[in-house]
């Protein structure tokens, strides 16, 4: 029976099969894997039917483990781990927790700026729940360069993308919270920060903005939940290719490639003026490559060319060689 789209996912992952494996499916995959199975079914014969079940099921695991072109080395399997469980899967990929020097980055930057504002006592909460303006607009004046004054003209956390997103993102690392309506740091944050100084929050912001903050809530696309959920897919990428400046184009296109149901994703109201698949270079680029990989220091950015053939062009930074290792394939090296 053909799994419908609102119905569970047959992974057990508890999300609804549009949400899941269904952003994996490719209309080939079922058809080779089930010929491939037939073909080594061809002349076996089993004694029992627990011995024909064991068979099939190592033949599964044969086709599930088999390296797919489209996602660039990874194995069904492999990719299957990489969406479901990221930050469970040691045999695939480890993450470092205690750094040799303190890493660098925008959003620790502007994290370090954060407590530093904070101190022991703490900021009064707006009425709206928000960090007040003053503080705010300091912050802004300390992270912003002057090639990017005109970011420091605001009137709330809220117009301060990138510090309205770190404060939700550090709340729900369990790094900062409300007490007695004052925003203050946590046990847990001073904690880390003493042991390892600002090294020490790298991985609880990394796992709480790719898991817990909704990267939807920066931007007024649609859902394109597989763009988020694929983010380890988008550091694999830049493991592999970023040693040399490439198109962020380049890595738009590998992950349509891998998840090409996405593109069934896009409204056709959408499509008046763009395609599709301008549609999801737009927003993959946006989440995934500046408001990610950028924002972590995982990638750096460059612009090349002049006028309207003027395009962002990006490559890995030594931070993601240093936050995390992959032992599905042989890192390259930067």
């Amino acid at each position: 029976m053909k799994t419908g789209r609102n119905d569970p996912c047959p992974c057990g992952s508890g999300l609804k099969y549009k949400k899941c494996c269904m952003q994996t499916a490719r209309p080939e995959t079922p058809t080779s894997t089930s010929n491939a199975i037939q073909e080594a079914l061809e002349g076996e014969q089993f004694e029992s039917l627990e011995e024909a079940n064991q068979f099939l099921a190592q033949q599964s695991h044969l086709q599930n483990s088999r390296v797919i072109d489209d996602f660039v080395g990874l194995s069904p399997d492999q990719i299957h781990r990489f969406l479901h469980a990221p930050y469970d899967s040691p045999h695939h990929i480890s993450f470092t927790e205690q750094f040799s020097e303190q890493p660098e980055a925008p959003i620790l930057t502007l994290f370090k700026l954060l407590v530093e504002a904070l101190g022991e006592e703490g900021a009064k909460a707006t009425t709206k729940g928000n960090l007040p303006i003053k503080l705010c607009r300091n912050l802004a004046d300390q992270y912003w360069d002057d090639d990017h004054a005109y970011m420091r003209k605001f009137s709330s956390e809220t117009d301060f993308n990138e510090l309205h997103a770190l404060r939700l993102t550090a709340k729900m690392a369990g790094l900062i919270h409300k007490y007695k309506g004052r925003f203050v740091m946590t046990a847990k944050c001073k904690k880390l920060i003493k042991q390892q100084g600002i090294a020490g929050i790298s991985l609880p912001l990394l796992k709480a903005y790719t898991t817990k903050f909704n990267w939807g809530f920066r931007d007024g696309y649609d859902e394109f939940n597989i763009i988020q959920q694929s983010f380890l897919f988008t550091l694999y990428l830049l493991q592999q290719f970023g040693g040399e400046w490439r198109p962020e184009q380049f890595y738009t296109e590998r992950m349509i490639q891998a998840f090409p149901m996405v593109m069934q994703e896009v409204h056709p109201d959408d499509c008046a003026y763009s395609e599709p698949d301008e549609i999801i270079n737009s927003v993959y680029t946006t989440r995934a490559i500046e408001r990610f990989a950028l924002f972590f220091g995982l990638a750096e950015a460059e612009r090349v060319g002049q006028g309207r053939q003027s395009h962002s062009e990006i490559r890995k930074t030594q931070l993601l060689f240093e936050l995390l290792h992959f032992h599905t394939c042989n890192e390259r090296p930067n």
